[in-house]
């Protein structure tokens, strides 16, 4: 994650936090950071240095004053000003990390070899919310077959590697040295 997005992100944060609106402000965020990722002629028009400023201002302006408070329509006119929309997308993922941050969620990402069944995916929310002290969970699980077998959990930039393929490259590893 970029410094720059970092920074947007917690001035963004502390803005909403401001304004007692933190839910508010990430629902705003999540609406434009979609559309600037889902459509690749808009987001294309609005970093093309070809396009005048105030022409993308005024389209911005159309396309979200209805739909998003007027303080996130600023913010996202300022990082229009700043040149700084190709960040968006990163913004709002650090946004969320410091909303979850400030709840107390974790944010826990699961690869396995095969589909979990829901018991064991609450067992390893459980152990890693009592692990890092959180209150809540948030758990995304992915699929990678090429894992053999076993579970990674990734919970931010820790990694927890108890699979198959992770074990038989720590061996080899040490076969090597």
């Amino acid at each position: 994650m970029s410094l720059i997005a970092n920074r947007y992100a917690q001035g963004f944060y502390d803005l909403s936090l401001q304004e007692n609106a933190v839910e508010e402000y990430q629902n705003d965020l999540k609406l434009i950071s979609d559309s600037y990722e889902a459509e690749s002629e808009f987001r294309e028009f609005l970093l093309s240095p070809q396009n005048d400023i105030i022409f993308k201002k005024q389209v911005l302006t159309n396309i979200f004053k209805q739909k998003v408070g007027k303080n996130t329509l600023n913010f996202l006119l300022l990082l229009l000003d700043k040149n700084r929309l190709k960040y968006l997308p990163q913004i709002y993922k650090q946004y969320v990390k410091i909303v979850d941050k400030e709840k107390n969620i974790l944010s826990i990402n699961i690869v396995s070899a095969i589909p979990l069944e829901q018991e064991y995916i609450d067992i390893i929310s459980e152990k890693y919310k009592k692990l890092f002290g959180a209150e809540y969970a948030k758990v995304t699980v992915e699929i990678d077959s090429s894992l053999i077998g076993g579970i990674k959990v990734s919970i931010g930039d820790k990694l927890f590697d108890s699979t198959v393929k992770g074990k038989l490259s720590e061996l080899r590893s040490a076969m090597i040295v």
